[in-house]
């Protein structure tokens, strides 16, 4: 057998750079996006929805005027002996006439002081309960649609300068 009669393929390169910049050079930019324009999507979708909740949630809950009676500061320190902060706020409010006293609240404010008169929010089942105000929800929501939205225009605006 002549192994000269073999012949080897004009497509082939020994150098994988070139092999490498052939195939980047095949594949569009914007092929290579769809998952990162995808993934800005679910989070437009996720922050509309927080924000709807927030604004739909101001008519579920009722509001009455507490009085902050303790705040605790925990220090927990994690595994690189960095210091991590934990604030425990406790009010106490009346609701039809029923007192609630010491009751904790599921957020803080570096605002909020010992005396402070705030209001909370409550369900009319379950009184005993304060939830977050409803504009937490709203403004996360409004986070999540801004970081969204601008996410994509900086996708958009590189595709673009990226073609030309």
């Amino acid at each position: 057998m002549d192994n000269n009669n073999f012949e080897t393929s004009s497509n082939t390169s020994s150098n994988p750079q070139q092999t490498n910049n052939n195939i980047a050079k095949k594949t569009p930019f914007w092929k290579g996006m769809i998952i990162v324009y995808i993934v800005i999507g679910m989070f437009l979708v996720m922050g509309v929805a927080i924000f709807i909740m927030g604004y739909t949630s101001k008519n579920k809950y009722y509001t009455a005027k507490a009085v902050i009676v303790d705040i605790i500061e925990e220090v927990d320190y994690d595994i690189d002996g960095d210091e991590d902060y934990h604030y425990y706020v406790y009010v106490d409010y009346t609701v039809n006439d029923v007192e609630y006293k010491n009751v904790q609240l599921s957020y803080y404010s570096s605002s909020m002081y010992i005396g402070q008169e705030i209001e909370i929010y409550y369900e009319r089942s379950n009184p005993g309960n304060p939830q977050n105000p409803p504009s937490t929800l709203m403004i996360i929501g409004g986070i999540f649609v801004a970081v969204s939205i601008a996410g994509g225009i900086i996708l958009t605006l590189s595709n673009r300068l990226h073609k030309y």
